[in-house]
């Protein structure tokens, strides 16, 4: 018969195999007056930036104690219900100047200066209450940032050059929000438009009007589909209304008129002519 298992296990356990040679050496050993931290000496210290560069002339911008209270009763009321502003920061900015309040002449700044002049991050004060916190570029307000005015409106989105420009939203002191495209400091491009009544309008907007192709709709049902110029109905467009009825056809100056078709709510159509809102074919009807 073969061998067992465990003849096999002492077998192997006694063959003669050669042991493996000794491991290199990887370093040579410290002699008695070396210094073991010379080994792994510690990274020299990086000297401070010198920002003195930064400093704005005093002619330009005073030193001040604190921020002057430049509020109303109006900015009060709007900064009860504001949050906290997370302002963007930047890797560059570690290498800008950070002071506290300096006066200017438009009101008084808190924040980044780069070769004299507000850049980076900062908050700046005007006297008629207005605040803006964000980005700035030379002088200029530049990228992100929120900016509450005087009359309690609160603007929070993009910036070029001192004007809301791109992506924001802008939430009135009377309730309204407008939220879309900005340029020129004003709605233009598409966006939302919300009153506190429920009244919706989602379009074309052009220097703060609705403007173009929108959709606008009232709390109790009612809708409009069509074209607006300078906040009005004005060309095609197609009105209904919560008991099923619709208007389809032309409109001028918010009003219906010239050819449309009216739909009643069973879905019979009657072609008609209209001015300034009054079917003339049917009277009183719209």
């Amino acid at each position: 018969m073969g061998a067992s298992c465990c003849s096999a296990e002492r077998e192997v356990a006694n063959l003669n195999l050669p042991l493996p040679e000794a491991l290199p050496r990887t370093y040579e050993p410290l002699k008695d007056h070396e210094d073991p931290n010379a080994m792994n000496p510690l990274p020299e210290e990086e000297e401070p930036i010198d920002k003195s560069m930064h400093k704005p002339l005093e002619s330009v911008a005073k030193p001040l104690d604190k921020v002057p209270n430049y509020s109303n009763s109006v900015t009060r009321s709007a900064q009860d219900h504001l949050k906290p502003y997370d302002i963007e920061t930047s890797p560059a900015d570690a290498s800008y100047l950070e002071l506290g309040p300096h006066a200017l002449e438009n009101g008084v700044y808190v924040g980044l200066w780069k070769n004299g002049n507000r850049h980076g991050k900062g908050t700046q004060y005007w006297r008629d209450g207005s605040v803006y916190e964000g980005r700035w570029d030379n002088n200029l307000m530049n990228g992100k940032g929120r900016m509450m005015h005087g009359n309690g409106d609160v603007y929070v989105g993009e910036w070029r050059n001192d004007q809301k420009q791109g992506k924001g939203t802008m939430s009135f002191a009377n309730g309204q929000v407008y939220e879309g495209d900005f340029s020129d400091n004003h709605c233009n491009g598409k966006g939302v438009h919300k009153w506190t009544d429920g009244r919706k309008y989602e379009g074309d907007m052009k220097d703060d009007k609705m403007h173009g192709e929108g959709v606008f709709t009232w709390d109790d049902g009612r809708k409009y589909h069509g074209k607006y110029v300078d906040d009005k109905k004005q060309g095609y467009g197609v009105f209904e209304w919560p008991d099923g009825r619709k208007y389809k056809g032309n409109w001028e100056d918010g009003k219906q008129h010239g050819k449309g078709i009216l739909v009643s709510a069973d879905g019979k159509e009657t072609q008609g002519e209209w001015k300034e809102g009054k079917n003339l074919n049917a009277e009183g009807q719209k």
